[in-house]
């Protein structure tokens, strides 16, 4: 078992952003190398105002520069141009790392792009989802059909642990399923044994 330090779901320059900033997830990685992954919606291109699209399409240029292929993207960063992923996920010592897009559709996928920007009135009542949804509880496990596509990758990929951000979780899930482990991440930094 390793230490790593994984940065999920923080949706920078979008309505609802989780407590970390740019600079301490670009620091993370000088303190710990490649045990330091980001696994999407790092950033949130499609609800960041349009007055500071250019600062936070540097700020993912230069994550992405630094991370490398420790960066997996998420539905919220589809708006930067420079973003669209030939993999959505990361694989180190048998663990698959992954914010799970699962082949999105094309349409799905320039939908996202279009919401980069939208009014204000927008971005508040997504704030509003956010805030809510929290009180409403979410699933502790990832549901049977994304549990399915977890099992097929993982064995796919010859992998035997599964973690992924993206459900928005109050603290992290960590159980087994068909003999793997499965993990999900709530936003923000989370710092785990795998």
């Amino acid at each position: 078992m390793e230490k790593y330090y994984i940065v999920a779901d923080t949706h920078i320059g979008g309505p609802h952003p989780k407590t970390v900033s740019a600079l301490e997830i670009m620091e993370l990685r000088d303190k710990h190398g490649d045990h330091a992954i980001l696994v999407g919606d790092i950033l949130d291109g499609s609800n960041c105002k349009k007055s500071r699209w250019e600062s936070y399409s540097t700020i993912y240029d230069t994550l992405k520069l630094m991370y490398k292929d420790d960066y997996v993207i998420g539905n919220h960063c589809f708006c930067f141009p420079q973003s669209w992923p030939d993999k959505y996920y990361v694989i180190k010592n048998g663990i698959f790392f992954t914010h799970p897009l699962y082949k999105y559709s094309d349409d799905q996928l320039n939908k996202w792009r279009k919401k980069r920007g939208r009014s204000s009135m927008y971005r508040f009542l997504i704030g509003l989802k956010h805030k809510a949804v929290p009180l409403l509880g979410r699933e502790s496990k990832l549901g049977k059909d994304s549990l399915s596509r977890a099992l097929l990758d993982l064995e796919a990929n010859n992998c035997h642990t599964f973690v992924c951000g993206h459900y928005h979780v109050s603290e992290v899930v960590d159980y087994t399923a068909e003999g793997k482990r499965i993990v999900i991440l709530p936003r923000g930094l989370t710092t785990i044994e795998l």
